[in-house]
């Protein structure tokens, strides 16, 4: 037979380290396999001094499970990885570890997981037993998770800002282009780029590139690509005249 032995108060931390303390008292037992409710019977809390100061908090109840079970196993999911693509990431590899008892089967799995952005999630999934009658016996197994991982990694494109150069005529030079040199944009996808590369007087400098933003429509999807830069070069040569 299983009982509730302990309970979580949250957001008592502050009044523990004053001195507060507490009792309390449960209710609920469970002897045969299967889920049950446990629930908080009595809670008394007391000041430093050992007031009874109850009445002065507003406490909200919450019910524990009890579960009980017969059996174990282990739940196994694959791992699996992508370069982004904008397609969701999902595998749906499995097994288990360990034995299911004599005529229970496993009737279905579910996957609750996929990865469409740049990170990394874990590929979980949960399963239903049944016995030869078809019964539904998974709550008599405790079942552990053991999931892979599904990751999703950075599409890389590189972009070079355009370069110009003209003779010295007092007027400021700037070149507002650039080109995807390496890589592409998924389809659908399209850059917002500011460039504030400019030259007035003889010499050189780069055709600086101040911000790269990608998007989907209207959702910005920078974080799934690794921008790569190149700038270009905006040259202002003498006047010979």
């Amino acid at each position: 037979m299983i009982r509730p032995d302990d309970i979580i108060l949250t957001n008592f931390e502050e009044y523990a380290s004053r001195g507060y303390t507490y009792d309390f008292v449960l209710e609920g037992a469970l002897s045969t396999p299967g889920r049950t409710a446990s629930h908080i019977s009595s809670l008394i809390i007391y000041d430093e001094t050992g007031q009874d100061v109850t009445d002065t908090f507003d406490i909200r109840h919450r019910i524990g499970i009890l579960q009980l079970y017969l059996y174990e196993i282990d739940l196994i999911t694959a791992s699996d990885q992508q370069i982004y693509d904008g397609t969701p990431l999902t595998n749906s590899d499995w097994s288990i570890a360990g034995n299911l008892a004599p005529n229970h089967h496993i009737a279905g799995i579910s996957f609750t997981s996929a990865q469409t952005d740049v990170g990394l999630s874990q590929n979980s999934a949960f399963l239903v037993i049944h016995d030869a009658s078809g019964e539904d016996v998974t709550g008599i197994y405790l079942i552990n998770p053991a999931f892979g991982n599904l990751l999703v990694t950075p599409k890389v494109i590189e972009i070079t800002s355009g370069s110009a150069i003209k003779t010295f005529d007092g007027t400021a030079l700037t070149q507002n282009t650039y080109e995807i040199s390496e890589g592409a944009l998924l389809e659908n996808h399209h850059l917002h780029i500011v460039i504030l590369g400019t030259q007035t007087s003889v010499g050189m400098s780069p055709n600086t590139i101040e911000s790269i933003h990608i998007f989907d429509q209207t959702t910005d999807v920078t974080k799934n690509y690794i921008i790569e830069v190149t700038e270009g070069v905006l040259v202002v040569s003498p006047n010979v005249d």
